[in-house]
């Protein structure tokens, strides 16, 4: 589940290093449980929609371009029980989107940034995921909650990139 499992499994020479993908640690029993839950506690204060902070990926278009509009989203809400999320691993990330949110003239108005939600949270509040290169998703796959993959400007570039393609192992 990661770069330093595989250098232990391929040094070990039990494994080639070719037939190893990392694809990061599913924390899944955990979310499946939760959703199947989710059915006999589904009285939700908030309806949320999370979209999961990708700025450190280095894709600057795509993520001013969601950015946008996720905010023109938050915006544009008259539901007052909708809550826009952007979750980002942990404060100090909080820090940098929202000063490069400031720096490009993007409106937090109406948005949470926060790294505080646990993933009980999101299982029994969200309507909406939606995220870039993270197992955030992959994990949320054992929920019928829907999904949404952003795939455009330099996602499109190295598609190998993308955890949701038919040839990718998380996929």
């Amino acid at each position: 589940f990661c770069e330093w499992a595989k250098e232990i499994l391929t040094e070990s020479g039990m494994v080639r290093d070719e037939n190893i993908i990392v694809t990061g640690s599913p924390r899944t029993d955990f979310i499946y449980d939760a959703y199947s839950n989710r059915k006999n506690n589904h009285q939700q204060k908030y309806k949320s929609i999370v979209l999961f902070d990708f700025l450190e990926t280095g894709k600057e278009i795509l993520f001013i371009d969601t950015m946008k509009i996720f905010s023109k989203m938050a915006s544009l809400s008259n539901n007052s029980n909708v809550r826009f999320i952007v979750k980002t691993k942990t404060d100090h990330f909080k820090n940098i989107l929202q000063n490069f949110c400031n720096k490009n003239s993007i409106s937090l108005n109406g948005i949470k940034v926060s790294s505080d939600f646990d993933q009980e949270y999101f299982i029994n509040n969200s309507i909406c995921f939606i995220g870039y290169q993270t197992s955030a998703l992959v994990e949320y796959m054992h929920t019928n909650i829907p999904i949404l993959n952003l795939n455009w400007a330099e996602a499109e570039e190295n598609v190998d990139e993308n955890m949701f393609i038919e040839e990718s192992a998380a996929y």
